[in-house]
């Protein structure tokens, strides 16, 4: 079955590899900032950059494209200092700095599994983003943002675990935070937006991708 987990997501995903809580502060709330990718050759194996050119791969390392919202993070030294298993199960594919230059880890990804960890927030709407952290590209954040939930889609679209509607609504009651859930139910993709007092969903695409 297929994992994505975002923002805190991303933290508990790694608290639950190293069997311990060790995050450290970070001024990245309401922050946009490009990302370094440490391993080029492991970002273009990947699963989570598989449909980017190029030009999107020059774009997200060099453009104002990544929106943040934690103040608290993963630093990417505990995957040599601690004695845990968490190079063993995720490989980095891409870190971040927060305003005062101190890098955290933004994207992970299990090696063995199809499990995907993002620090920044893949569902935000780019074009709502504080005036104060402007955006440098609209159109090409957008473009990546949607890049990264096919690659996801992708293997949501695999697994044959059909959860019902009201899983889904008592699932994402847990947190009234967690937003834009892919599911997949009679060969139709839907996005669901829930907060505590509604649930609206949009169908995004009728078929499965053959």
């Amino acid at each position: 079955m297929p994992l994505w987990g975002t923002c805190q997501g991303l933290q508990l995903l790694h608290s639950l590899v190293m069997d311990k809580i060790e995050l450290d502060k970070y001024d990245s709330n309401a922050y946009i900032a490009p990302l370094i990718f440490p391993d080029m050759d492991l970002v273009k194996k990947s699963r989570s950059f598989k449909y980017f050119t190029e030009e999107e791969l020059e774009a997200i390392q060099t453009k104002n494209i990544t929106v943040h919202y934690h103040n608290l993070g993963i630093r990417p030294e505990l995957y040599n200092e601690l004695n845990h298993n968490m190079s063993d199960f995720f490989n980095v594919i891409a870190l971040a700095k927060d305003r005062n230059g101190k890098v955290f880890v933004d994207i992970a990804e299990a090696k063995n599994s199809p499990i995907f960890a993002f620090q920044h927030h893949t569902e935000e709407r780019i074009n709502e983003i504080s005036k104060d952290e402007p955006i440098e590209d609209n159109f090409i954040a957008n473009v990546i943002n949607q890049k990264f939930l096919f690659a996801f889609m992708e293997y949501v679209n695999k697994n044959n675990n059909i959860m019902t509607y009201d899983e889904l609504v008592q699932l994402n009651y847990i947190d009234s935070y967690l937003q834009h859930t892919v599911i997949v139910d009679n060969n139709h993709y839907y996005m669901f937006t829930l907060t505590p007092n509604e649930v609206n969903y949009t169908e995004i695409r009728k078929q499965r991708t053959k």
